[in-house]
């Protein structure tokens, strides 16, 4: 990640010293009212649903609710051709309906459900293709956490290594506003419940939905 920050730096720091040099006049390019991409950095903010399901051997099979927000830093304008790439944070919590634990089983042999809460929270590295046009495809690789407050035993943070794909289509006349249709899946591993000695895999699968606009 720190070589990934670093490099979006030098980038930056590159491009605005061509854009200087490019100029006619020796002032940098944004300074006319021409109408043209202004300024080298671009910045996005969102919000929206991330319904889905935590696998494993805790969570019980169902379906949680989920809300999002979001912030995208690219070292390109929105309306520059080509691939975009960046550096997205997000944060969100599990709503209504929320999925259940397994608690093992009472006196009369049923199962034990228990509804359980978590954060989910962390940074990817991003790509957004074709940014300019109506239609452009969005990609994601980076690591988050899942923080559960109620797990058997105590708190739980899990790291998860998480992967996303999926399509942003610009909105309005002036493409400010965009809506995001995404895929969303993660990996991680924790101490098992029956063997804490071994680790047990969970899996989070999660489609998104966000609306979004264009900061600068």
């Amino acid at each position: 990640m720190l070589t990934l920050l670093i490099t979006l730096s030098t980038l930056s720091t590159l491009s605005t010293v061509a854009l200087a040099q490019g100029a006619p006049d020796g002032t940098e390019r944004g300074d006319d009212d021409s109408g043209a991409s202004e300024g080298v950095f671009g910045s996005d903010i969102s919000a929206g649903v991330a319904p889905g399901a935590l696998l494993g051997e805790w969570p019980a099979p169902g379906l949680h609710g989920a809300f999002v927000l979001r912030y995208d830093a690219f070292i390109e304008p929105r309306d520059a051709p080509g691939v975009r790439m960046g550096l997205s944070v997000f944060g969100g919590r599990s709503v209504w309906p929320l999925q259940d634990s397994s608690g093992g089983v009472d006196a009369e042999g049923n199962e034990e459900l228990t509804p359980f809460s978590f954060y989910h929270y962390g940074a990817l590295a991003v790509m957004r293709y074709a940014p300019a046009a109506p239609w452009g495809g969005t990609f994601g690789v980076g690591f988050s956490r899942i923080d559960i407050e109620d797990y058997q035993g105590g708190p739980l943070g899990l790291p998860v290594f998480l992967l996303e794909g999926g399509a942003r289509r610009r909105i309005g006349s002036d493409g400010q506003a965009f809506l995001d249709l995404m895929m969303r899946g993660g990996w991680g591993s924790a101490a098992g419940i029956e063997e804490p000695t071994e680790w047990s895999d969970w899996w989070l699968v999660q489609p998104v939905v966000a609306l979004g606009v264009h900061l600068k």
